[in-house]
């Protein structure tokens, strides 16, 4: 009772008599059981602070930990399959399967084939991407002959300036598969190749 508070008049001094309490200054009785049921909870901030960044920084941990397991269960992030994204070889154009179509002049798959793409390797020095080991567009041109059209791309990022020759038309002029071959302008160097 030394930590208490007389109701009445404010008094912290009792004194206790036949267990029950008695205020020194206006002699209010205060049965103990009262006195017990006076008892104040006491409430600390301090421990409230802590508590609530714990209490956010767990149901925040829980929450992303059942969403990865769920993720991962839809998408199956684990066992991922790697995706060929290279361009198919036939289109379907509506005149009839690719593998029906000709081959445009004197091409054949063996020659497509046989052309060898240049690696393609980036000079930090200069800032420019170098070519080698590719197949001259001019000994292409010997055999199969002049495409049928052609397109110019200005360097630019490095790269060198690209001509795009394409063969789109058989030799009685008829649609046939398209043959894409892009090469540099300088070396006459083989870049790239698609068949459509």
């Amino acid at each position: 009772m030394k930590n208490k508070e007389c109701r009445n008049c404010g008094s912290t001094q009792f004194h206790e008599k036949d267990g029950i309490w008695y205020c020194d200054y206006c002699k209010t009785p205060y049965p103990i059981p009262i006195i017990e049921e006076s008892k104040s909870v006491e409430f600390s901030p301090i421990k409230n602070k802590v508590f609530i960044p714990k209490s956010i920084a767990i149901f925040l941990l829980t929450t992303i930990s059942v969403s990865f397991f769920i993720l991962e269960k839809k998408y199956n992030l684990k066992y991922t399959e790697t995706i060929d994204t290279a361009p198919s070889t036939h289109i379907n154009l509506g005149i009839g399967e690719s593998s029906e179509r000709k081959f445009p002049r004197k091409w054949t798959q063996e020659i497509y084939d046989d052309i060898r793409i240049a690696r393609q390797k980036y000079d930090s020095k200069t800032g420019k991407y170098i070519f080698d080991g590719g197949d001259n567009y001019k000994d292409l041109k010997k055999i199969v002959g002049a495409p049928s059209n052609k397109e110019v791309q200005k360097a630019d990022y490095g790269y060198p300036e690209k001509i795009y020759a394409t063969w789109n038309k058989s030799e009685d002029n008829t649609l046939s598969k398209a043959i894409y071959v892009t090469y540099d302008a300088k070396t006459f160097m083989i870049l790239d190749k698609s068949i459509f």
